[in-house]
């Protein structure tokens, strides 16, 4: 677990109320154990998204996600470029 940078109260109104029922009812996330299943999950999350109370389905942000934010991929895969030209 990586913690947020803006806490915990914020961490939970980022992931909004379909956000916590999703990962609080998931029992099969578990990486440790269930590695397929959990990825499996993970990647229907990013690819479908939660279901709101109008069965509405939306991407969640996830807390924490600084260090794997598209600006770090970005700034990352530029500086091996710059590592490998040198």
């Amino acid at each position: 677990v990586v913690p947020d940078s803006i806490g915990w109260e914020n961490c939970k109104a980022r992931l909004g109320p379909e956000g916590l029922k999703f990962f609080r009812k998931s029992k099969d996330l578990n990486f440790e154990s269930k590695l397929f299943s959990s990825l499996l999950e993970l990647v229907t999350l990013e690819i479908i998204g939660v279901e709101d109370a109008s069965h509405h389905h939306h991407h969640i942000r996830f807390c924490a996600d600084m260090m794997f934010s598209g600006h770090t991929y970005v700034c990352s895969i530029f500086a091996l470029g710059l590592y490998d030209l040198l």
